[in-house]
C-alpha cells in the first residue's frame, strides 16, 4: 500500500476504515468541552442554591468522567497506530503529555501562591499548633492580607474562575482541531489502511479455511461440484443400483464398504467444521475475557499503580508539612511547602514516563519484563505507610521521619514510580498482543488487527479508570487512619 492511495478528489484526504472507538473520540472531546463551557456559564449566575449548585457540579463531573475515559481510550488507540514493537516513542510522548499538563498546572499554582502574601490564617495556624517560644517572629515579617470577619455569600461574578474555565475550553477546542487534522493526514490514513488490509487478509485466510472444509464436504473423492443432500442420496442410490446389476456379490460388498468409509469421513469433516464454527463464536463472545487473560500482568500493574496513587494523592499529600514550619522565616518551609511537593510529584512523574519509553525498547521478552512491572507496582504499597509517618497536619500517626528530606524523597519515588510503572504497563499491553500474534502466526503480515488493537486500548484504559476509582474510595480509609476522623 502507498500513503498516497488515501488522497483523492483534488488532494482532500478521505477518512476511511475508522473503528468505533476512533469515531467516538471527537464527540467525547466535544462533550468534555461542553461540560467546561457550562461550568463557565455557571459563574455568571450568582443565585444558585446550594442543592442546585451541588447537583449540577456532580452531573458535570460524571459527564467529564465518562467522556474523558472514552476520549483517552480513543487517543491511546490512535497512538498505537504509529507504534511498532521496535519504537514506542509516539506512545511515550502521548503518556508523558498527560503528566506534563499536571506539571504545568502545579508550576502555575506555585507561582500564584508565591506571588501572593500569606493569609492571616497561616499565622493563626502556627500560633495554634506551635508553642509561643518556638514560633519565629521573622516568619511573619511580611505583609499579611486581612480577611473579612464574616463569610460573605457568592453575590458577584468571579472573573478568575471564568477565565480558568475559558482557557480550559479554548485548550480543548484546540485539541479537537488537532485531532481532527491528525485523522486526515496521509500518514494516519496509511496506517489505518495498513491495519485494514491486514485484517482483511486474515479474514480471507479464514474464508479459505471454510472453503477447504466445504470442498472436503462437497467434493470428497475428486468431485468438483456440491449437490444438495437429496440429490446426493438419489445419485448414490442410482449408482449403487447400476453397480448391483454389473458386479458380483464380492465386488458389491467392497463397494458398499468403500461408500461407508467415505460417509464416515464426510461426517468427520462436518463435525470438524461445526466445532470450528462453535469455537469461533465462543472466541468472539469471550474476546474481552481472552484479552484480559493475555494482559493480566500489565492489567495488575496499571491497576495497583493508580490505586496506590489515588489512595494517598492528593488526600494526604495536601496535609504534608515541613518539620520547620513556623520556626523558619523562608516561605518554602511554610505556605509554599505543599505547592513545592506537587511540583516534585508531577516533575518526577513526567521523568518516569520518559524513562519508561527508553526501557520498553530494551525489553525483548515482554512476558518476563511484565513480571518485574507487577512486582514494582506491588512495592509501591509501601509508600503509603512511609508518607503517613511523615510530618502532616492533624496527623495522629507517630513521626518516624522527622526530616524534610524524607517526604521529598518519598514524593520523588512516588511520582517516578507512578510515571514509569503505569507507562510500562500501558505500553506492554499492545506489545504483548503483538508478541502473541507473532508467536501464534495469527497474522501473516505480522500486524495486529484493528479489532484487537481497539480491544486492547479499551481494556487498558478501563483498568486504569477502575484503579483510579478504587483508589479514590480507599483514600477515605487512608484519611481515617492518618487523622483518626473522616
Amino acid at each position: 500500500a502507498n500513503a498516497t492511495d488515501v488522497v483523492a478528489g483534488g488532494g482532500a484526504v478521505v477518512v476511511e476504515d475508522e473503528d468505533l472507538l476512533t469515531k467516538l473520540t471527537t464527540p467525547s472531546l466535544g462533550a468534555y468541552t461542553g461540560a467546561f463551557f457550562l461550568a463557565a456559564l455557571m459563574v455568571f449566575r450568582v443565585s444558585f442554591s446550594g442543592m442546585q449548585f451541588f447537583s449540577l457540579t456532580v452531573a458535570l463531573v460524571m459527564i467529564c468522567g465518562v467522556t474523558c475515559s472514552i476520549a483517552s481510550a480513543g487517543l491511546f488507540n490512535t497512538a498505537n497506530l504509529f507504534t511498532t514493537p521496535e519504537d514506542d516513542s509516539v506512545k511515550t510522548i502521548f503518556l508523558a503529555g498527560q503528566s506534563a499538563s499536571g506539571l504545568f498546572i502545579s508550576i502555575i499554582n506555585f507561582i500564584s501562591v508565591a506571588g501572593s502574601p500569606p493569609l492571616e490564617d497561616e499565622k493563626e495556624d502556627c500560633l495554634a499548633s506551635t508553642s509561643s517560644s518556638d514560633v519565629n517572629a521573622a516568619a511573619f515579617d511580611i505583609i499579611i492580607v486581612e480577611e473579612e470577619e464574616e463569610c460573605l455569600g457568592y453575590n458577584s461574578i468571579n472573573w478568575s474562575a471564568f477565565f480558568t474555565y475559558f482557557v480550559t475550553c479554548a485548550t480543548l477546542i484546540a485539541c479537537i482541531a488537532g485531532y481532527y487534522t491528525l485523522n486526515r493526514l496521509s500518514i494516519t490514513q496509511y496506517h489505518r489502511r495498513r491495519l485494514k488490509q491486514a485484517r482483511d487478509h486474515n479474514g480471507a485466510d479464514h474464508d479459505n479455511d471454510d472453503d477447504t472444509n466445504n470442498n472436503l464436504l462437497c467434493g470428497h473423492g475428486g468431485t468438483s461440484s456440491c449437490r444438495s443432500n437429496d440429490s446426493d442420496a438419489i445419485t448414490v442410490g442410482t449408482s449403487l443400483a447400476s453397480m448391483s446389476m454389473s458386479m458380483s456379490e464380492e465386488e458389491m460388498e467392497a463397494s458398499l464398504l468403500e461408500h461407508a468409509m467415505n460417509d464416515e469421513d464426510v461426517k468427520y469433516h462436518a463435525l470438524a467444521a461445526a466445532s470450528s464454527s462453535d469455537t469461533t463464536e465462543r472466541s468472539a463472545a469471550n474476546g474481552v475475557m481472552n484479552m484480559m487473560c493475555l494482559l493480566w500482568r500489565p492489567i495488575t500493574a496499571v491497576f495497583c499503580t493508580y490505586f496506590v496513587t489515588l489512595a494517598i494523592f492528593p488526600v494526604w499529600i495536601t496535609k504534608l508539612e515541613s518539620v520547620d514550619k513556623c520556626t523558619r522565616s523562608r516561605r518554602i518551609y511554610n505556605d509554599l511547602f505543599q505547592p513545592m511537593m506537587f511540583i516534585v510529584y508531577n516533575g518526577t512523574d513526567v521523568l518516569g514516563k520518559f524513562c519508561a519509553g527508553k526501557l520498553i525498547q530494551k525489553l525483548n521478552d515482554q512476558n518476563a519484563s511484565s513480571n518485574v512491572v507487577v512486582y514494582a507496582s506491588l512495592v509501591r504499597f509501601l509508600l503509603i505507610p512511609a508518607l503517613l509517618l511523615c510530618q502532616a497536619s492533624d496527623s495522629v500517626m507517630p513521626l518516624l521521619f522527622d526530616s524534610d528530606f524524607w517526604p521529598v524523597f518519598f514524593m520523588m519515588a512516588f511520582g517516578f514510580s507512578n510515571g514509569c510503572v503505569s507507562a510500562l504497563g500501558m505500553m506492554q499491553g499492545p506489545a504483548l498482543v503483538s508478541q502473541h500474534h507473532a508467536r501464534s502466526g495469527a497474522s501473516s503480515s505480522g500486524a495486529v488487527s484493528a479489532a484487537d488493537q481497539e480491544m486492547c486500548s479499551t481494556v487498558m484504559v478501563l483498568v486504569a479508570s477502575l484503579g483510579l476509582m478504587c483508589g479514590s474510595v480507599a483514600s477515605f480509609g487512608v484519611l481515617k487512619i492518618g487523622t483518626g476522623s473522616w
